[in-house]
């Protein structure tokens, strides 16, 4: 046993062939764990480049969801206006329509008024008409008077002729002329005088 220890303690000074198998061994395992640290660290990029592409994506999709919010924000706007604008429009179409209401109001009042006027000219022409028929009743009256007294006048002359006639004669009673009188006024209330 010395001896072999010596023999290897007396090579120990030239490497030997599978120490330098063990050499390259370590250096190619070395070399292996420096490649898979780096596919490691490539690994690791690549996923993060992965994280990095996923949260791009959502971030694209949550920029396309909002110019879409965006849109419909603007369509919503839009339609508030539209809204806006149709309620204005219906205002208008009620004001429009209490503006007719009130025209026809105002044309029934001006034709009401017209109707009126004519009743106050029928009127008027009632009153006048009223006064001259008043006044031609009046004047018929005044007529009838007139013919009355002209009848009475007739009469008086009638009867102061007679009177002449019979009380003028000579050789007759004053009796006798009264006598006429008498008999002429009963003949004159045969015929009523209306004054």
């Amino acid at each position: 046993m010395v001896f072999v220890k010596e023999e290897i303690e007396e090579n120990s000074s030239e490497p030997e062939p599978w120490r330098i198998i063990k050499h390259e061994e370590q250096t190619e395992l070395i070399e292996r764990k420096e490649e898979s640290e780096e596919l490691s660290e490539v690994k690791e990029e690549s996923e993060e480049l992965s994280e990095v592409k996923e949260e791009s994506e959502e971030l694209r999709e949550v920029k396309e969801e909002s110019e879409e919010l965006s849109e419909v924000k603007e369509e919503s706007e839009e339609l508030r206006e539209v809204k806006e604008e149709s309620e204005e429009l219906r205002e208008v179409e009620e004001e429009s329509e209490e503006l007719r209401e009130v025209e026809e109001e105002s044309e029934e009042l001006r034709e009401v008024e017209e109707e009126s006027e004519e009743l106050s000219e029928v009127k008027e022409k009632s009153e006048e008409l009223r006064e001259v028929k008043e006044e031609s009743e009046e004047l018929r009256e005044v007529e009838e008077e007139s013919e009355e007294l002209r009848e009475v006048k007739e009469e008086s002359e009638e009867l102061r002729e007679v009177k002449e006639e019979h009380c003028v004669k000579p050789g007759e009673k004053p009796l006798s002329c009264s006598k006429t009188k008498n008999k002429f006024l009963k003949k004159r209330k045969e015929k009523p005088i209306n004054l």
